[in-house]
């Protein structure tokens, strides 16, 4: 005799499996047909059985969660797997499933990597319930598998909004014999706000760890931690002269997010711009960039940088000089240098940098315009675009600037348009070889010379007649910048 007990199941595992990606949680009078008979092969010998049903009801609303009791007994089940998924399911029961977070903590303690994983995760997700359990969870922190070490680290910052976390417990594990663990003990009080912050002390101890990620962990963590981490500025100055390149490059990165009290170490960090590192010279002159906002960087040193053998370094130390203000300035000539340089970002970084640099970078506006014939379609269009902010001092050529307009790449043509817009009565004495782009092949540079003429006053319109052409454009967006143009144009745009 068949076993028609076992056939219904069947029949009932077969309809759930055709309907799990088409369930709409809001049809409650579908899943209350279903829920009885998904619940009881809660107990099937069958794994997928097993499985199927706790996934669906976990589907089903609160007509599953009711069934919130007979899915937690599937956290003692002998599959790894239905256990993870057992735990999984109640996290999403919302109240019901919550009310099991105790015995969804004992699976904390499983064998298993992934479901020890798991139920951390879930109770990082049941609210306050969860939260109670977030000793039991930073004990993960020393767990064997980095995996479930990290996860653990990630559920007990989410925990800290239920104001759970234990910050105490967690700052106990700084002084753990793990490495990953240390980092990662100092990584969450990073981000627990001022609960962390508290423990800024316990943190600043490691910037003399014996292992340099911890060191530099610890340093990145008080940069995290305001006011407090700020006091030990000091101390993570001493990381400037630490053996190792990455210690060295981060204790500068976080001593330029200290604000006044890192700015007090510029002098030391200046020291690093003569590192045998190329990536801890860029970023001590980036750093020396962010820390002339508190009048600290010292602009000679950077321009030292100019001079260096690394590509990479010379467009930092240009881009920060022009970042100084007056005293960035002073050296607008040994960036004007950079304008030869064999490389092409250097050239570009050194443009824009003379950009910034107001009376004294466009004074070098001639050797900028040379950059217009450059191979490079990227320094073309960086010189255009800065000539046109040079302009404001009245030192852009704007005879090379126009012949700009004929450049084969498109976006060169419409900087060299935007360019010359920019440049007043100047400019505008090429409106004529603007008003030419206007039947330009690509669209964004018939718009760009539609918007060039408006700004250039009688001589712009003076070829409102060719910009009302553009009112039949095929592209819409041609048609609607040409439309506003001609209404700022007057009266000669008016006419159409």
């Amino acid at each position: 005799m068949p076993d028609k007990g076992a056939a219904h199941d069947a029949e009932v595992v077969s309809k759930l499996l055709e309907r799990m990606n088409t369930l709409n949680l809001h049809e409650h009078t579908q899943h209350v047909t279903y829920s009885k008979d998904v619940a009881r092969l809660l107990e099937n010998p069958k794994l997928v059985m097993r499985t199927v049903a706790a996934v669906t009801l976990g589907r089903m609303g609160e007509q599953g969660a009711a069934h919130a009791a007979e899915v937690a007994k599937l956290l003692l089940d002998e599959n790894y797997e239905v256990r993870s998924c057992a735990a999984k399911v109640l996290g999403r029961m919302g109240v019901q499933g919550a009310a099991y977070a105790g015995e969804v903590a004992q699976l904390l303690r499983d064998e298993n990597n992934e479901v020890r994983s798991c139920a951390a995760e879930v109770l990082g997700r049941m609210g306050v319930q969860g939260a109670a359990y977030a000793g039991e969870v930073a004990q993960l922190l020393l767990d064997e598998n980095y995996e479930v070490r990290s996860c653990a680290a990630e559920v007990l910052v989410r925990m800290v909004e239920q104001g759970a976390a234990p910050a105490a417990e967690v700052a106990k594990l700084l002084r753990d014999e793990d490495k990953i663990v240390r980092s990662c003990a100092a990584k969450v009080l990073g981000r627990m706000g001022e609960q962390g912050a508290a423990y800024a002390a316990e943190v600043a101890q490691l910037l003399r760890d014996e292992n340099n990620e911890v060191r530099s962990c610890a340093a990145k963590v008080l940069g995290w931690m305001g006011k407090q981490g700020a006091a030990y500025a000091a101390e993570v100055a001493q990381l400037l002269r630490d053996e190792n390149n990455e210690v060295r490059r981060c204790a500068a990165k976080v001593l330029g997010w200290m604000g006044k009290q890192g700015a007090a170490y510029a002098a030391e960090v200046a020291k690093l711009l003569l590192d045998e590192n190329n990536e801890v010279r860029r970023c001590a002159a980036e750093v020396l960039g962010r820390m002339d906002e508190q009048g600290a960087a010292p602009a000679a040193e950077v321009a030292q940088l100019l001079l260096d053998e690394n590509n990479e370094v010379r467009s930092c130390a240009a881009k920060v000089l022009g970042c100084m203000g007056k005293r960035g300035a002073a050296y607008a000539g040994e960036v004007a240098q950079l304008l030869c340089d064999d490389d092409k970002e250097v050239r570009s970084c050194a443009a824009e940098a003379l950009g910034c640099m107001g009376k004294r970078g466009a004074a070098y506006a001639g050797e900028v315009a040379q950059l217009l014939r450059d191979e490079d379609k990227e320094v073309r269009r960086c010189a255009a675009k800065v000539l046109g902010w040079m302009d404001m001092q009245g030192a852009a050529p704007a005879a090379e600037v126009a012949q700009l307009l004929c450049d084969w790449d498109k976006e060169v043509r419409c900087y060299a348009a935007e360019a010359l817009r920019r440049m007043g009565k100047r400019g505008a004495a090429y409106a004529g070889e603007v008003a030419q782009l206007l039947r330009d092949g690509d669209k964004e540079v018939r718009s760009c010379a539609a918007e060039a003429l408006g700004c250039m006053g009688k001589q712009g319109a003076a070829h409102a007649g060719e910009v009302a052409q553009l009112l039949r454009d095929e592209d819409k967006e041609v048609r609607r910048c040409a439309a506003e143009v001609l209404k700022r144009i007057g009266e000669q745009g008016a006419a159409y």
